[in-house]
């Protein structure tokens, strides 16, 4: 897909213009304020629907609707459209879109709609600001910008779904862990047991059921509790109905530091307080083991080089594998120690449960009794206990990170003037809660427990069911992971390898071993270059702006390559080699020759070095280049189109206007033989502002021009190439005769090169001398692709003459 016209009404600053770049590639050439901007903002409009200059960081409230339109005109009057050729056939399709309805193209038939789907992700346009988010932004931000290019984003999305469904699902499953644990200890402390098993609570099931005169049961179920058990005769109950077993419940309390299970809370601490100073002792540790499966693909990846396979970084042979099996190492035994680590802190955690489930049933009763003010003792500690489990259920790192003292174990045992109250307690007891027979407490028994039972199976399916979906969630993930990883890498290791050869064909120069890394780092993508072989840096750390210019235009090219596959086929470069040197804008000039012969370029510029260069090098032709001289609210802007000055010679001539034909020929020739001057390197004289007359950059180009010939000529000797040396010697004998035809009008040329004599000529008179630099200056540009000749240099040496297509190409080397 190329743009063969362009036609734009009332759109940022441009009442109408008509653009014909004819599937070639564009230059829009002018000063700052000019509408250059504009027309690319235009043709953004046209494609995708939105202009990408109003989005984004510091857009504020910049909209389509209100700033999308030139002044003082409605969505409906701005309206773009374009021409163009769809791949190699000869099909054209003319596509329109309209402020007021953005979101419709006119014209799109069913061919054109994946190309606009594609356009939609802005990968065809690279403005100053787009380049510097390749280069400076944060890694996830620059994932999700490639991404989107990429037409990938969509892995992010499903990526983000799959990590919130697992987190969700761990959440869940945490919740059903407290619930078990919290339901357990409810069982533990009416059982009287601590130390809670499911043949514990079976055990006094059937001691309950034998006070009645049940036979024992086999298993344990809700149905089971009270099989073949006759309530008593006479059900007593008072007025709040069956209480909890309170004189259980503090008898437990008051045997809380009696029990066989206290006697290793101290020592079950101390081992726990042991292992945290020694995880801590290895800072290395838990970061070696969140890397651990992605350490052990290391190991797996190193190749006989021996060198890092993520980042190819030198290593001797053997010792990164040495260091990877290190490092694997710690992580298992980390691993080892934060296992014992919740061990130890589930049996904490377990007991004092225990002690809060036994808190929690007397202090619900004082509550409701309304007496809960006169037992404070039994409120703080039951306070200082649940913030004891608040601590000891913290995250795994968090509760490392935390000073030891903050781990407080009191309240696992006696807390306080604590038996005070229980003994205050039963007092109120015996004076207000009447005694049940024995046959009454056991079924009142079998009644809490079938309800503490049906809880605990509950929340024992609930702990199955939230551990089962939980670890499948967190495998699905991991496994996505992986495969994307596992893609990704190979996608931008290609990107990667196409960026390095890029920029090194711009920087070869001064950076021959630059080298990059691009890969995935969790939800973003990490990008690193060599410096001067000093290590590995973010791409703005260390290198200049101009080098980051020319990373972001090489990244963004790469990416294109990558995606495009030959839909779309023309990049718009608006303004991106402004902090690029002139020389290395030579570099990106032949690149895009060379590299993207097929690709249409439409490039915005107010520099005329820039310009010239492209048009030497033969990226563009002089008739399409459109210069934007001026700007005005009313007319917006003023158009002047660059022909050839041949072209502009003739139709001054055709008008009998001899004086616009001999300033159009002198400034022309002056332009285009300073070019040649700087391409193969001849010498001019030394000037401070860089200003030098025709005589001076023609007779120094072809001073140099005859030397190249002798040079080329005589390499081609050394190598015993007798059709070359011939081809070189008919080249000379052009060469004398080019100079001879303009000697022969030095009567005209000297005196009026210098004093400006030409306009005096009558156009018949004009004319030998227009054809005798016509062909003067053909000597310098290729007849293949219409570029201008430069030397090619390695190590400050001379080694070749070329053209940007290498149909030119002159050996100076000699055997």
């Amino acid at each position: 897909m190329k743009l063969i016209a362009l036609t734009i009404d009332n759109i940022r600053g441009i009442p109408h213009i008509e653009i014909k770049p004819n599937e070639e590639n564009f230059i829009i050439f002018g000063p700052n304020g000019t509408g250059k901007s504009g027309i690319i903002d235009a043709l953004d409009f046209l494609l995708t629907g939105n202009i990408s200059r109003f989005k984004g960081e510091g857009s504020g409230e910049i909209n389509l609707a209100k700033h999308g339109t030139h002044i003082e005109h409605e969505p409906s009057e701005a309206i773009v459209k374009a021409t163009f050729k769809l791949g190699d056939d000869s099909r054209k399709v003319s596509l329109a879109r309209t402020m007021s309805k953005s979101s419709i193209v006119e014209g799109n038939k069913p061919a054109v709609q994946p190309l606009i789907e594609l356009a939609s992700k802005g990968q065809h346009v690279l403005t100053r600001k787009e380049l510097l988010n390749f280069i400076t932004s944060q890694p996830k931000t620059r994932a999700e910008t490639i991404q989107t290019l990429l037409n990938i984003n969509e892995i992010e999305k499903v990526r983000t779904t799959l990590q919130s469904v697992k987190n969700e699902l761990k959440r869940r499953y945490e919740a059903a862990q407290h619930t078990h644990a919290k339901e357990s200890a409810e069982i533990a402390a009416f059982i009287k047991n601590p130390k809670f098993t499911e043949d514990s609570v079976f055990t006094f099931i059937n001691q309950v059921r034998g006070q009645l005169g049940a036979p024992p049961i086999d298993k344990v179920d809700i149905e089971s509790v009270k099989q073949n058990v006759h309530p008593p005769t006479v059900v007593e109950k008072n007025a709040k109905g069956v209480l909890p077993p309170l004189r259980g419940y503090i008898e437990n309390l008051r045997n809380i530091n009696d029990h066989e299970e206290s006697t290793g809370i101290l020592d079950c601490d101390q081992e726990l307080r042991s292992l945290f100073r020694k995880i801590r002792e290895q800072p290395s540790g838990i970061p070696a083991l969140s890397q651990y499966e992605l350490v052990k693909k290391g190991i797996d990846l190193i190749n006989e080089s021996g060198n890092c396979p993520l980042c190819d970084s030198y290593f001797p042979p053997g010792e990164l594998r040495v260091l990877l099996q290190s490092k694997l190492s710690l992580a298992r035994e980390t691993k080892d120690l934060l296992d014992h680590v919740d061990q130890l802190r589930e049996r904490l955690a377990k007991h004092g449960q225990y002690i809060d489930a036994n808190l929690r049933h007397i202090l619900d009763y004082l509550v409701a009794s309304e007496i809960q003010n006169e037992y404070s003792e039994l409120s703080a500690w039951q306070t200082s206990l649940q913030k004891f489990l608040k601590t000891i259920n913290l995250p795994l790192e968090s509760l490392i990170d935390l000073p030891l003292e903050e781990i407080i174990i009191a309240p696992l045992f006696a807390y306080g003037d604590f038996l005070k109250d229980l003994n205050k307690i039963e007092k109120h007891l015996g004076e207000n809660v009447p005694k049940i027979t024995p046959e009454q407490e056991a079924w009142d028994n079998l009644t809490i427990i079938e309800q503490d039972l049906r809880r605990y199976i509950q929340a024992k399916e609930q702990l199955h069911s939230s551990e089962l979906h939980y670890h499948r969630a967190e495998m699905v993930y991991n496994s996505f992971i992986a495969a994307r990883d596992e893609v990704l890498t190979r996608l931008y290791e290609d990107i990667s390898s196409r960026f390095v050869e890029l920029y090194k064909k711009i920087h070869e120069s001064d950076e021959d071993s630059f080298d990059a890394n691009l890969r995935p780092s969790g939800a973003g993508l990490k990008f690193e270059v060599n410096f001067l072989d000093y290590g590995f840096f973010p791409p703005h750390a260390l290198h200049s702006e101009g080098h980051q210019d020319s990373m972001g235009l090489c990244i963004f090219l790469a990416l294109y390559e990558q995606l495009n596959k030959g839909l779309i086929d023309f990049v718009i470069l608006d303004d991106v080699v402004m902090s690029i040197d002139a020389n290395h804008r030579r570099a990106v000039s032949g690149i895009l020759a060379r590299e993207f012969p097929g690709v249409q370029f439409i490039i915005t510029t107010h520099d005329k070095t820039w310009k010239n260069q492209l048009k030497a090098d033969g990226v563009v032709k002089s008739k399409n280049i459109l210069e934007l001289y001026k700007w005005s609210i009313n007319e917006g802007p003023a158009v002047n189109t660059i022909t050839d000055i041949w072209e502009r010679i003739d139709a001054a001539l055709e008008k009998g206007d001899v004086p616009s034909a001999a300033a159009t020929l002198r400034r022309g020739l002056e332009e285009f033989f300073t070019e040649v001057s700087e391409r193969i390197e001849a010498k001019v004289p030394l000037k401070t502002n860089a200003q030098w007359d025709f005589g001076e950059v023609v007779n120094a180009s072809m001073g140099k021009y005859k030397t190249l010939i002798k040079t080329a000529r005589t390499s081609a000797d050394s190598w015993d190439r007798k059709d070359l040396v011939t081809k070189f010697a008919q080249i000379e004998q052009y060469r004398k005769k080019i100079v001879s035809d303009t000697k022969s009008e030095e009567w005209a040329i000297n005196p009026n090169v210098h004093y400006n004599k030409w306009a005096n000529f009558t156009p018949d008179d004009f004319v030998p001398v227009v054809k005798a630099f016509q062909n003067l200056q053909k000597l310098f540009i290729c007849d293949q692709c219409g570029s201008t000749i430069f030397v090619e240099k390695s190590d400050f040496k001379e080694t070749a003459v070329r053209c940007q297509c290498n149909d030119l190409n002159w050996n100076l080397l000699k055997r």
